[in-house]
């Protein structure tokens, strides 16, 4: 007869843990989102332009291992993010429902080499995006791309915030 309870007893355990898991594991989300976003280049606040950020993919968090972005991420202002091919972003660090990963555009024509390289910080519902961005080959420069703001002054309000400045 004490059998029973403690069956009982496992079986609720292991439903609620379960229920648990369920509820709180994060799986895998499709990301479809085009947002307005101000670009400018590092510490030039006339070079602030408005553009947009165009995200397709999918946010996987397998158990126990490495989040990472599957997909696409372009800027309609800048056309290397548009035509080369984009590498996985694996998620290097996340704090405050902010991740941060590494960027990295490659041109798919010999020689292969990086077209563009940087990190990018975005939150949880890929809502808020920060890029810092920096081409590599004869043109070096380094700039920036933040959603949410509309002049460089929020841009760059919004970039700190992130960085966790």
């Amino acid at each position: 007869m004490r059998l029973i309870p403690l069956r009982l007893s496992i079986i609720i355990i292991v439903i609620f843990g379960g229920g648990l898991f369920l509820w709180f594991y994060p799986f895998p989300k499709d990301i479809h989102i085009e947002q307005q976003a101000i670009q400018y280049t590092q510490d030039d606040p006339a070079s602030a332009v408005t553009t947009k950020i165009k995200v397709e993919g999918r946010m996987v968090r397998p158990l126990f291992r490495q989040a990472s972005f599957e997909g696409h991420v372009s800027v309609d202002l800048l056309n290397l993010t548009q035509k080369d091919y984009m590498s996985t972003i694996y998620v290097l660090e996340r704090k405050n429902h902010i991740s941060k990963g590494s960027l990295t555009y490659n041109r798919m024509e010999t020689p292969f080499d990086y077209s563009l390289i940087g990190l990018i910080y975005f939150s949880d519902d890929w809502r808020e995006i920060s890029m810092f961005l920096g081409s590599t080959g004869d043109e070096r420069t380094q700039m920036h791309v933040v959603t949410g703001a509309s002049n460089y002054e929020e841009a760059v309000a919004i970039q700190e915030k992130m960085r966790g400045n």
